[in-house]
């Protein structure tokens, strides 16, 4: 798919096409000139999604500079820019996108996935932790992105990837502590590293007061206050 099939407004399409070409130089005129940064075109592709999906890091500063929004929804697709960044070959552009002060909390608005989980997917499959690290440094590690209380701590557990769980308990985490010891624990017949890193996990739960054997923990609804946080598609 072409600018040209996305973008209809001409002035737009120009802005979109100079951020993927990583022209700061016509980003700043096209804007001075009258474009909004923010303008949409099909599904709600800006002109910063484009960059984005040109993996051109020049461009997306140059957006940024010129009053894009990394914080704007992409139509009904994603929560923000910063979505599509995750599933991208350079990660680059997600390093320029939290700079400038884009939220490390976003969601397929499609999808019960959010942006951590889909980081944490890709390093599970391809051993490339960059985007799992960006997003870690100031993501909100227990804010439920399910109406259960589900976590990105509860989901690393899920796949047996203590040494996440470890990360995350190690930077602060803390929402029902109980549950996650119920997840890690679940886990038998483990090689290493998974087994060393389980133990270190019940460890630092037991520490924080976890007692273990957990048992079954019935499904709790999240609070109305919470579950208001989260996107319509996921209550």
């Amino acid at each position: 798919m072409s600018a040209k099939d996305v973008f209809e407004d001409g002035s737009l399409r120009r802005l979109a096409e100079a951020g993927c070409q990583g022209d700061a130089e016509s980003v700043y005129g096209t804007v001075n000139a009258g474009t909004d940064p923010n303008g949409a075109g099909l599904r709600g592709f800006t002109p910063l999604a484009w960059a984005v999906s040109c993996d051109n890091v020049q461009g997306v500063q140059a957006l940024l500079e010129a009053g894009a929004d990394p914080n704007q929804t992409i139509g009904e697709e994603f929560s923000s820019v910063v979505y599509i960044a995750v599933g991208r070959n350079d990660p680059g552009p997600l390093k320029a996108l939290l700079e400038a002060g884009a939220e490390a909390d976003v969601f397929d608005l499609k999808s019960e996935r959010t942006g951590l989980t889909q980081a944490l997917s890709r390093g599970i499959e391809a051993g490339d932790w960059r985007y799992w690290d960006l997003l870690l440094e100031s993501a909100d590690i227990n804010r439920p992105h399910d109406k259960f209380g589900g976590t990105i701590a509860t989901y690393a557990a899920s796949f047996n990837q203590f040494e996440r769980v470890v990360q995350l308990l190690e930077k602060g985490y803390s929402y029902r502590l109980p549950v996650l010891g119920r997840y890690v624990e679940m886990a038998d017949h483990l090689v290493e590293p998974f087994a060393t890193w389980q133990r270190e996990a019940m460890r630092i739960l037991n520490g924080r007061g976890v007692v273990f054997p957990v048992g079954p923990i019935p499904p709790e609804a999240l609070p109305e206050a919470e579950l208001k946080r989260l996107p319509p598609s996921y209550q």
